[in-house]
C-alpha cells in the first residue's frame, strides 16, 4: 500500500509511489517553440561535463585557499578565480568548515 500526504495548496490526499507516471509527461506545458517541457531537473544536481573536483580537498588546494584567503579575504568569487579546481559553492564551504575547525 502506498503512503500519502496531503499537498499543501490545494488539501487533497496525494499518494507518493516513487514512480513517475509517464502519461502526465506528455501534459507538461509547452515552452514559446512549442515543445513540450521535459521532468523538471534536480537541484543541486552536478553537471555531467563539469571539470571541477569533487570529495576531499588536496593539500595542495588547501594551501591555495589559505593563500588567497590572507589576499583577499572573504571575497570567494576572486578566491575562485585562482582556485579553478573547484567552484565558488565548494569553496565557500571549505571556508565555513575552516572557519569552524580553527574557532
Amino acid at each position: 500500500m502506498a503512503q500519502g500526504t496531503r499537498s499543501s495548496s490545494s488539501g487533497r490526499f496525494v499518494e507518493r509511489t516513487g514512480e513517475v507516471d509517464v502519461n502526465m509527461l506528455g501534459s507538461m506545458p509547452a515552452d514559446s517553440s512549442g515543445a513540450t517541457a521535459s521532468a523538471p531537473s534536480r537541484k543541486g544536481s552536478p553537471a555531467t561535463n563539469s571539470t571541477k573536483a569533487t570529495g576531499r580537498w588536496t593539500k595542495e588546494e588547501h594551501e591555495e585557499f589559505l593563500r588567497c584567503l590572507d589576499i583577499y579575504g572573504r571575497e570567494w568569487k576572486k578566491v575562485s578565480e585562482r582556485i579553478t579546481t573547484r567552484t565558488a559553492a565548494q569553496i565557500r564551504s571549505h571556508a565555513q568548515k575552516y572557519f569552524k575547525k580553527i574557532a
